[in-house]
């Protein structure tokens, strides 16, 4: 499907498809000199979705996806997916603590 058909399917602009292209978060085929968004994009955008809902920056689902892409690999018998959602999982616990001090103070 052409970019146009491909946000309208996930309910956003044209431009954040072209965002999203600019981050390096969705790679579309290219036919005829026009972007071509088949299954493999539409697997993408909802993994980036999911990964929006969960509270993940552009920035951080682009660095997850880069080594999802790439490396596929485990680091030191530690695997990637695992470390990367612990990180956000500690940043998320400890932004909800500091929430909970405000609170109290006022």
């Amino acid at each position: 499907m052409k970019i146009g058909a491909f946000a309208k399917k996930y309910m956003v602009s044209i431009d954040t498809i072209r965002h999203y292209m600019d981050l390096g978060l969705l790679f579309p085929g290219k036919k005829n000199g026009q972007y071509v968004f088949g299954d493999d994009m539409c697997s993408q955008m909802d993994e980036i979705i999911k990964m929006k809902a969960c509270g993940l920056t552009l920035n951080e689902i682009g660095h997850y996806l880069y080594y999802r892409r790439f490396n596929d690999i485990e680091i030191n018998g530690y695997d990637i997916d695992i470390q990367f959602f612990e990180s956000k999982r500690k940043k998320i616990i400890d932004h909800i603590q500091e929430l909970e001090q405000f609170k109290k103070k006022y």
